[in-house]
């Protein structure tokens, strides 16, 4: 059986090889999160007529279901 002093020793080695993944993944995750700026082309402005979608729109529900179906 080990000693007091080797199961210190073995949980300290624990508690670094820890901080030291943590640390790893904490870079990684920043390095994941950089921006990257990128330039879009400026949107043109669209008249009021083409903004709306064209939808047909039946005036009555006999006129959206056929009859005899």
């Amino acid at each position: 059986m080990g000693s007091v002093p080797d199961l210190v020793a073995a949980l300290a080695f624990l508690g670094i090889l820890r901080t030291w993944d943590a640390r790893e993944e904490d870079r990684k995750s920043r390095q994941e999160e950089v921006f990257v700026p990128f330039n879009l082309p400026p949107l043109k402005p669209e008249p009021a007529e083409d903004a709306k979608p064209a939808v047909a729109v039946p005036a009555s529900s006999s006129e959206a279901m056929p009859v005899g179906v």
